[in-house]
């Protein structure tokens, strides 16, 4: 991570020698009921400001992930285009307790999604009062 900011850092014109900076974002995806299914998170790349390094904490209940190879050019944010939808080509299952690191190919040129699901899936996740699924997102700079 340390050498990701420093290049990041480097790349964009930024100062090398100051201490790391940190964001920190939680996510909570609740399910509802069969018809209103957990939420997810639509196709996005973090933004930039978010860090040169992403880290995310599965907490609650497991959750997925997939990404996808970016087509569309510089994205810095949420995919708005209503075009072809993206193929996922990883798919991670984020266990509570599991760390997912976002550097590199994966943090820059790639996007990703948080898979929304029913209480059905939750259930066969091993959810079956439909508890919470939460995310602890870090940012470093």
């Amino acid at each position: 991570v340390q050498r990701e900011v420093f290049e990041g850092r480097s790349q964009r014109g930024r100062k090398t020698d100051r201490p790391l900076e940190w964001r920190l974002t939680l996510n909570r995806y609740q399910v509802r009921d069969i018809e209103a299914p957990r939420a997810g998170f639509p196709w996005h790349r973090d933004i930039e400001a978010n860090g040169a390094s992403t880290m995310i904490v599965g907490l609650g209940t497991a959750g997925r992930i997939q990404f996808a190879e970016n087509t569309e050019g510089e994205l810095d944010g949420m995919k708005y285009d209503a075009g072809a939808e993206p193929e996922p080509c990883v798919d991670v299952t984020l266990a509570p307790g599991d760390l997912l690191v976002l550097t590199g190919k994966a943090r820059w040129d790639m996007i990703h999604r948080v898979v929304g699901e029913d209480e059905a899936a939750a259930a066969a996740a091993g959810d079956a009062e439909g508890r919470a699924r939460m995310e602890i997102v870090l940012g470093c700079w």
